[in-house]
């Protein structure tokens, strides 16, 4: 005979590995996880499979059930991004405010007709589906690819609904649990008197809570490893304080809480490593409370109601196309088919489902309320499941008749901002493409939007970047940072939601990670780093050029960039030998210092056997003076001193100095290559080339660009054990290039 902690630790491990099963084919295959939890839990419940029995926990399912709810609760609260509210426009105030209004009223009137139950009961249960949620509509519309407008009506609608519903949702709880006899809810002073109470107790708690959290993050007073734990343990102990001095209570103290950290988080810096946690213990306990829940539901009232139920999933929809319409009435920044896709999209999810599993376990606790937590809880699965399910089916065909999607593939996410990415960004939006650029560069950032760019201060490495409005429809994604390893890990990132072929690395002329997956997205290859490019840009020694077609001849100074086909599609050229056919436009960067090394001509190349590096420059900077007119005590003083730095040996092969002058305005390249290398003790390594570059003084990108070449000879082994070997100043130039 089992003991009964076996049993319920087997029922709350079963729980949890089917739930997280589900979680992972749901992901898997890209739909919401919550139908097929529900289903699951439904199956394996005592009515099926019986392989979970939530009344094997007996009082502990109500601990266990508060514990996930206040978790999921509080991350609720600390992710809200009250910034949120500056940017909603008038349509998404309309559906926050009346919208919501005319949701609740009619569902409570439908409930109230259609079962006969206490009105405060049918309020209660209408405040539940209030709620359309974030989670629930990031995912779908990301699938079905909306028009800009809905994408971001849907969106701030979802988040910025979960507060006032569960709001809501509290005020009519905590009345409907005062219920005194046969006397009406709504006309008990005591149950007002105790509502207050709660709400000056929960708010109290949580500010209080929520700003000693703030003040110790600010101070730095906790070690980075506990900051985790900490916040974990704040949620619980925030939770069940609240609850001790007045049931129910807890629910808003934790999302006070929450909300206050998320809003602290503003100013004491980075907090995504604690948001991750979150997420990842709500998912965790969303899956555990909808498979216990699920198998706890009693189907038999779905038998007993069937005609009523059905009836009221049709009334859901139909409020929802009430609740639109009323609120867009005389708005003509939306149009007729864009309100009736609102109207078909609600789907409910996390916050209604947690609220209701809340309220169902402390109804049955009540004498006078027990016989209408199976309504509650039965009402508010049925409805997540319909519109889910429904919904989330049609979306796609309802968003195609409707003519109301959009072109994926005109999307783009440009990482790293510079005047090349300034340039290209240009000639994107003019070409009817809507382009985000991301930088982490506060002030660089501002600079731009002073510019009208549409540029964001984000790290396009966030977990959970792919989950916030501006970047629910990517459909192309350019790395263009100077460092080639953060692009590939970019590139990487935004894979998990963007097709591989669609994502580019700018690679800078250098080689990227040994990384197969994405060395067919490599572009640009043949140009150095953006910084270079925007510096040629910004002293006019590069120019970007439009054409309609192809140059018939090619040129050294004259790359490709991007082309447009015909059919107005706009793709980064991968190679500078891509052959194209059905070209409408192409857009080339026209270089007046392609090839620093057309310069180095063969009067410039010597063939030196000196013993040290500074002997070899004494006859570098004795043949340089022969041809410019340069200060000779100076240039030999600058070379000296540069001798003794560490920055001069390059990868232990090379030496390199350099020397600006006014009187050039182009650079001058001298080489030497050594009959037999010099060993150098300090660096412990063989030095075969030594080049000595004279740059135009303020043009630090000409020499910039002559390093990155010089990079590529030295990263390409053979060419430079060829050079280092050749007899021909003939042959080095051709190696060269």
């Amino acid at each position: 005979m089992h003991h009964p902690y076996d049993i319920a630790l087997l029922t709350i491990a079963a729980s949890l590995g089917i739930g997280i099963l589900c979680l992972i084919i749901a992901k898997k295959l890209k739909f919401s996880p919550i139908v097929l939890l529900l289903i699951s839990g439904v199956l394996c419940g005592p009515q099926f499979l019986n392989l979970i029995d939530p009344n094997n926990l007996s009082s502990g399912l109500q601990t266990i059930i508060s514990f996930a709810v206040a978790i999921i609760l509080f991350e609720g609260g600390l992710t809200l991004d009250y910034s949120g509210y500056k940017k909603a426009s008038s349509v998404i105030l309309r559906l926050l405010s009346i919208g919501v209004l005319i949701t609740w009223i009619l569902a409570s009137i439908v409930l109230y007709f259609l079962f006969s139950f206490p009105l405060a009961i049918c309020l209660l249960a209408a405040s539940l589906i209030i709620v359309t949620g974030p989670t629930v509509i990031a995912p779908l519309v990301r699938r079905i690819n909306v028009n800009f407008k809905l994408t971001n009506i849907l969106h701030w609608e979802g988040v910025l609904i979960d507060p006032i519903g569960v709001f809501i949702a509290i005020f009519m709880f905590a009345l409907v649990q005062n219920e005194a006899g046969d006397k009406s809810i709504l006309s008990n002073s005591i149950a007002y008197i105790n509502l207050f109470k709660k709400i000056i107790i929960g708010f109290s708690i949580g500010f209080i809570s929520g700003f000693s959290s703030l003040f110790l993050l600010r101070k730095k007073i906790l070690p980075s490893d506990t900051l985790n734990p900490f916040i974990l343990t704040i949620a619980i102990v925030t939770f069940g304080l609240s609850d001790y001095f007045i049931r129910e209570s807890g629910i808003l103290a934790v999302v006070v809480s929450g909300f206050i950290i998320g809003l602290g988080n503003k100013r004491i810096g980075d907090l995504e490593n604690l948001k991750k946690f979150k997420i990842d213990l709500t998912y965790i306990f969303i899956c555990l409370i909808f498979i216990l829940l699920a198998s706890n539901l009693d189907l038999s009232k779905l038998n007993e109601y069937s005609w009523q139920w059905v009836v009221v999933i049709v009334a859901v929809f139909l409020i929802r196309f009430c609740s639109i319409f009323l609120s867009t009435i005389n708005d003509k920044t939306i149009s007729f088919r864009e309100k009736l896709f609102l109207s078909w999209i609600a789907p409910r999810g996390i916050i209604a489902a947690s609220m209701a599993t809340l309220f169902t376990i402390n109804l049955k606790e009540n004498p006078n309320l027990k016989e209408y937590a199976w309504f509650i809880e039965t009402f508010t699965f049925l409805i997540i499941g319909s519109t889910i399910i429904i919904q989330g089916l049609s979306a796609n065909v309802v968003a195609k008749i409707l003519k109301v999607k959009e072109n994926k593939k005109q999307n783009w996410i440009i990482v790293g901002m510079n005047l090349f990415t300034e340039k290209i960004y240009h000639f994107l939006t003019k070409n009817n493409q809507k382009v985000t650029v991301l930088d982490t560069n506060k002030n660089l950032v501002s600079q731009y939007q002073n510019k009208k760019i549409n540029i964001i201060c984000q790290n396009a490495l966030d977990f959970d970047i792919f989950e916030q409005q501006p970047f629910l429809n990517v459909g192309r994604v350019i790395a263009m940072t100077d460092n080639s390893e953060l692009n590939t890990l970019l590139c990487q990132h935004w894979q998990k939601i963007v097709d591989k072929k669609n994502v580019f690395s700018c690679s800078c002329g250098q080689e990227l990670m040994n990384n197969s997956i994405l060395r067919s997205n490599r572009i640009w290859s043949f140009l150095p780093s953006a910084s270079t490019i925007s510096q040629e840009l910004k002293n006019d020694r590069s120019i970007l050029l439009e054409k309609n077609k192809p140059l018939k001849e090619k040129s050294s100074d004259i790359l490709p960039l991007f082309f447009i086909d015909k059919g107005g599609n706009i793709f980064p050229f991968e190679s500078e030998k891509q052959i194209l056919k059905d070209i409408k436009k192409i857009l080339y960067l026209k270089r007046n210092i392609i090839s620093h090394f057309e310069n180095l001509k063969m009067n410039n190349i010597f063939y030196l056997n000196e013993k040290s590096i500074l002997a070899v420059y004494k006859n570098l900077i004795k043949e340089s003076l022969k041809k410019k007119p340069l200060n000779k005590d100076r240039i030999n003083r600058e070379v000296k001193e540069q001798i003794g730095q560490a920055n001069i040996v390059f990868k232990k092969k090379i030496v390199i100095c350099r020397y600006y002058s006014n009187k050039i305005s182009f650079p001058l390249i001298y080489l030497a290559i050594l009959e037999k290398p010099i060993f150098l003790k300090d660096y412990n390594c063989d030095i075969y080339l030594c080049f000595f570059l004279i740059i135009p003084k303020g043009d630090y990108s000409q020499y910039i660009s002559i390093i990155e070449k010089i990079n590529t000879l030295v990263d390409n082994s053979k060419k430079f054990k060829s050079i280092v070997s050749s007899s021909s100043k003939k042959e080095v130039l051709q190696l060269i290039g």
